[in-house]
């Protein structure tokens, strides 16, 4: 989903990481496309169940992954078969919701057809990563700690070392991924689609093209704030001139230890309950959300939310470490769990399968009330000159971060698309996106992603998290955040749960699809160039 939320959970834990409640009853007039498809629901149901709880285990506990495993205890459940009798249904859908509802349960099953094709693949990638330990000058450090490791290394020598220590695990984790590729190509075609970029655009939302044009346009609109800003925070902050910035620099760059001061650690949970409750939303009586903040030794560090059972059973894992980012990653993922845990739905696909974009927009509204001016005011106990400043600089790691997915998103485009190597075609729309020097060891990186183009409903999120921000400020004031009546609006949106899908929310809000301008007004706002080189009291 994110360097700073998962996560391949995030939004979403792919489609592994979703779950849903007790079936429900049949819904008179669908006696046909429902009740054909009953035992499929029925094993999905229980399947999902058990994913989540996999998932759950492995995040908390540190429990091997055994993706491999879970799908052979249901070895008719994604089957060409099981496939043939949804597309059937699909066809014979007898009204919009009922064809939409089949259309998700089709997109579910035909994707984890393709990615049970995978499962040892992908499991022996997860395994290799955990078990994986790096030479860091004169020790051994575990792997999937690295990343931490680079973020709080103060020096760009250090940050180097350990960046470079990551390749011999990246080097393994490549080969494994590049055969993952094939397999995918060689089932997708086996369905039916020419190429895989087709037969994500069928188990996925879709609308790529759309998407595409607009993301290349927000990395248009936002560039000449993008230069200005990166060349005045790598002097401030770095040390160093824009031409020396290198990978492992911009993992230390989005970690804002500077203000860490201001997020203690005993104050975590304390204020994210406080800010539900200002909107009327009791996090302590709502038994169906249980939140994970202990610290054992093998817990995941990143924060993830498991719908295990939607909306009945919600799981939110997190392990402090004092600062800003415990406060992101908490608030990031109580917003998802908040819209899993208010869905009312009475059809399985409307609980728990459609795309990310809505959850990931709810997910992200929350979050980004650590970088709101009127919540910030109220909350943090900053000085003016302060508050400036850390809303200036945080706005940048958004920004970054969100032309960071937008490269993602195109490189994906391109490898799906066919004909290009990974590496070139990760260097040339991320080094366009980002803008800063990448060389081989970056290449590296091109296929550490899963690789489904989830970076879609990312992008989309945070198009339609800052679209939904506007109407609530427009709609409640600026304080929308304290008003009981702004959480009622927020739970009325939750309700529909996937039957509420990008486009649907875009036009609750006044467009016809998830668009780049109230995104790129907010950060426009908040990276105020003026303020971007001072300390962090507001000194040169």
């Amino acid at each position: 989903m994110n360097q700073r939320h998962r996560s391949v959970v995030g939004m979403v834990f792919a489609v592994l990481a979703l779950a849903l409640a007790a079936p429900a009853s049949p819904e008179p007039g669908h006696a046909g496309g429902r009740d054909e498809l009953r035992d499929i629901r029925t094993q999905a149901e229980a399947m999902l169940a058990d994913a989540n709880l996999d998932a759950w285990n492995s995040w908390t506990r540190g429990d091997e992954a055994n993706a491999a495993d879970l799908y052979h205890r249901y070895p008719g459940l994604f089957s060409r078969a099981s496939i043939d009798r949804v597309r059937g249904a699909l066809s014979r859908a007898a009204n919009p919701r009922e064809r939409k509802a089949v259309l998700y349960l089709r997109r579910y099953v035909e994707g984890e057809y393709v990615r049970q094709k995978t499962a040892d693949l992908r499991d022996s990638i997860a395994n290799l990563e955990i078990a994986a330990t790096v030479a860091v000058d004169t020790v051994r450090v575990p792997f999937f700690q690295s990343g931490a490791l680079i973020a709080n290394s103060e020096g760009h020598a250090r940050r180097m070392r350990v960046f470079l220590a990551q390749d011999s695990v990246m080097i393994q984790a490549d080969s494994l991924r590049r055969q993952v590729l094939k397999i995918t190509a060689r089932e997708a075609a086996a369905l039916g689609y020419p190429t895989r970029l087709d037969f994500y655009r069928a188990t996925s939302g879709g609308g790529y093209e759309e998407l595409e044009q607009e993301v290349r346009g927000f990395l248009k609109d936002t560039e000449t704030l993008y230069d200005s800003a990166l060349t005045a925070e790598c002097g401030a902050r770095l040390g160093i001139r824009r031409e020396e910035l290198r990978r492992p620099d911009v993992v230390r760059l989005n970690r804002l230890v500077e203000f860490d001061a201001y997020f203690p650690q005993q104050q975590l949970l304390p204020l994210a309950r406080k800010s539900l409750a200002d909107l009327g939303i009791d996090l302590d009586r709502q038994r169906n959300i249980l939140v994970d903040a202990e610290t054992r030794e093998l817990k995941n560090p990143r924060a993830a939310c498991f719908r295990v059972r939607v909306p009945n059973d919600i799981r939110v894992s997190v392990k402090p470490q004092g600062g800003l980012a415990d406060y992101e990653n908490l608030f990031h993922e109580l917003g998802d769990a908040e819209g899993a845990a208010c869905t009312r739905q009475d059809r399985l696909e409307f609980r728990c399968l459609g795309d990310g974009a809505v959850p990931g927009c709810m997910a992200f509204l929350n979050e980004y009330l650590l970088e709101d001016p009127a919540w910030v005011g109220e909350r943090l106990g900053m000085s003016a000159p302060t508050a400036r400043l850390y809303l200036a600089r945080a706005g940048f790691v958004r920004l970054m971060l969100i032309r960071r997915f937008a490269g993602k998103f195109l490189y994906q485009l391109a490898l799906h698309r066919g004909g290009e190597e990974p590496g070139p075609a990760y260097l040339r729309e991320m080094g366009s996106a980002l803008r800063y020097p990448m060389d081989d060891h970056d290449a590296l990186h091109a296929l550490a992603d899963d690789g489904s183009l989830e970076e879609a409903d990312y992008l989309q999120a945070w198009f339609l998290s800052a679209m939904l921000q506007a109407k609530l400020r427009a709609r409640f004031g600026a304080d929308y955040f304290m008003k009981p009546a702004a959480g009622a609006y927020l739970k009325e949106l939750w309700a529909p749960g996937a039957e509420l899908d990008a486009p649907g929310l875009a036009r609750k809000l006044g467009e016809t699809r998830p668009t780049r301008t109230a995104l790129v007004a907010e950060l426009r706002r908040l990276v105020r160039l003026d303020e971007l080189g001072r300390g962090p009291e507001g000194t040169r």
